[in-house]
């Protein structure tokens, strides 16, 4: 009678388990509000409308919610099926995806496998990829199995592939058999996604707006009738604009203005992992001075990181003195950790062994009669302007001349862009140009390190860090992997391609309305996810 007992009582508390979790279920359900405008306001225009040939921010944030990939990363930072509803590996180097059944563009048509293809066989292209070169490494060919199945067969084992097979931070569009780079973005019926949110309009400086894909393969998604991205390209004038309530979420608000809706009860920012992504300072490989590498270790040494985090970052990010990858995220380095550190001293002693002295006690460093003068381009009005004030004064201290110039991240990412197109040796216009590092994991590492890479801007290319890279990539054995990682970065301090002063720990601000709102915090801009976002109108 007793076990009958117990049994009875164990099923009981089961139904009741069962019950409340229905419950608690149906009224979290129950507290989404659904429809409503989200007011985004963006820093600039979109570049292009080129899906598999888009690095800014702007253009990645938009395509997210129009186009959809094989894959994509949910709330929880895994790797869930977008257009794929489940995939396998055959062997190391055959994946094989199964495709929604129910997928339409948003001209009606339906989603098939030859039309995946031709999408990513696309995005091998050079001439229309900006991954070409990168994934052609990879990548040996695409086949259609049946009408929903598809097979991508690499050439060599690598397990980074589903990354890049992600819409964040992979930037894996797939786009319309029509898809045009001349009409699209210029009216609905030229932008044809599969995504939460169908083209309704762009106009060039003003802004783009997007309205709820009713026929979305995510039934119950997007919660939101649309979103309305306006550009709006002064910073104060953004966060104006979400206190007063005519916004409900900026991006890249400068640090120190943060203190202005810190503590409010209907606004707040967005949390984001340490490490969420970097600053970063590339050095010409090909141009006097920064060629030599005693005088890019002595800029290591001469910039005050940790000035950066406190006058620039407001606190909000943590100075980088050794490895790149942030404690916490796979591939950490410990023991890399004080591999530089602030020493004007030592930094001066570098560049006398480089043969740059102050020969006539002017306080500025020459060399054969010629000073140290360098031309460093920032981007602002936002904190990448701030760090190259920063920069310029340390260097000043030491006896080093830097001509900064500074300009709006549109003129400033044409300027940058052009970097990339000059001959393999030849010198840029500068000795160093901001940027950012994105994602900070390894998996990234190619587009940075590997000849070709598409924000390579210094051309960097090391032979052995390269291999490594490739052999990290193919191993399953995560201790193994991981050592590799920690062995690149070694290789790329002792190289010094570039100085990674801080981590940047936060990203958008919202009004507390918004709820449901996440980015991914291995990617600095591309993971915004807005789909699974509504606002709260009680």
């Amino acid at each position: 009678m007793k076990k009958k007992d117990s049994m009875f009582k164990r099923l009981t508390l089961m139904l009741l388990v069962v019950a409340i979790i229905g419950w608690g279920g149906a009224s979290a359900y129950a507290k989404i509000s659904k429809g409503g405008i989200l007011r985004y306001g963006m820093l600039s225009d979109p570049v292009n409308w080129s899906p598999h040939n888009t690095l800014d921010c702007q253009s990645q944030v938009i395509m997210a919610q129009v186009w959809s990939g094989l894959l994509r990363y949910n709330n929880a930072e895994k790797i869930v099926g977008d257009l794929a509803e489940s995939w396998s590996w055959e062997d190391p180097k055959t994946l094989v995806f199964k495709l929604r059944q129910n997928v339409k563009w948003h001209n009606g048509d339906k989603l098939t496998a030859d039309q995946v293809v031709k999408s990513e066989n696309l995005r091998l292209d050079p001439k229309v990829g900006i991954d070409a070169k990168t994934l052609g490494e990879i990548i040996e060919k695409w086949e259609v199995v049946d009408d929903y199945t598809i097979k991508l067969t690499l050439k060599r084992p690598d397990i980074t592939i589903l990354r890049w097979l992600t819409i964040a931070p992979g930037k894996d569009f797939v786009i319309h058999p029509s898809w045009d780079e001349k009409t699209c973005g210029r009216s609905p019926e030229s932008t044809i996604g599969t995504g939460p949110f169908k083209f309704k309009s762009y106009e060039p400086g003003v802004g783009v707006e997007l309205v709820k894909n009713p026929d979305y393969f995510i039934k119950g998604l997007p919660y939101l009738d649309g979103i309305k991205f306006s550009i709006i390209a002064d910073n104060e004038a953004r966060l104006t604009g979400l206190i007063a309530d005519e916004l409900d979420i900026v991006e890249f608000i400068d640090f120190q203005a943060l203190t202005q809706v810190k503590g409010k009860d209907d606004i707040y920012v967005s949390p984001g992992g340490q490490g969420f992504y970097g600053c970063r300072l590339v050095f010409d490989l090909a141009k006097e001075p920064t060629k030599d590498i005693n005088v890019r270790r002595a800029f290591n040494y001469a910039v005050n990181r940790d000035l950066i985090v406190d006058a620039v970052l407001n606190g909000e990010g943590e100075a980088i003195w050794g490895g790149f990858i942030p404690p916490g995220r796979f591939g950490y380095a410990k023991e890399l950790e004080g591999y530089y550190s602030y020493d004007p001293e030592k930094a001066k002693q570098l560049l006398a062994e480089a043969g740059w002295k102050d020969t006539d006690g002017d306080g500025k460093l020459d060399k054969n009669g010629k000073p140290m003068e360098l031309k460093f381009l920032a981007y602002g009005t936002i904190w990448g302007s701030q760090v190259g004030e920063i920069v310029q004064a340390n260097l000043r201290d030491i006896g080093v001349t830097v001509e900064l110039t500074v300009k709006p991240w549109p003129e400033f990412r044409a300027m940058r862009s052009k970097v990339l197109e000059l001959p393999e040796g030849v010198p840029s216009e500068w000795d160093i140009l901001g940027g950012t590092l994105w994602g900070l994991d390894l998996s990234d590492m190619p587009i940075y390190m590997m000849p070709g890479g598409f924000i390579n801007f210094n051309r960097y290319k090391n032979p052995e860090a390269q291999k490594l890279l490739r052999e990290a990539f193919a191993t399953t054995d995560d201790g193994k992997r991981e050592e590799m990682f920690r062995k690149i970065q070694k290789m790329m301090l002792d190289d010094v391609p570039d100085i990674t002063p801080c981590w940047i720990t936060r990203s958008e601000v919202l009004r507390s309305t918004v709820k449901n709102f996440h980015h991914l915090g291995q990617d600095g801009c591309y993971g915004t996810l807005l789909w699974e976002s509504y606002i709260d109108k009680k």
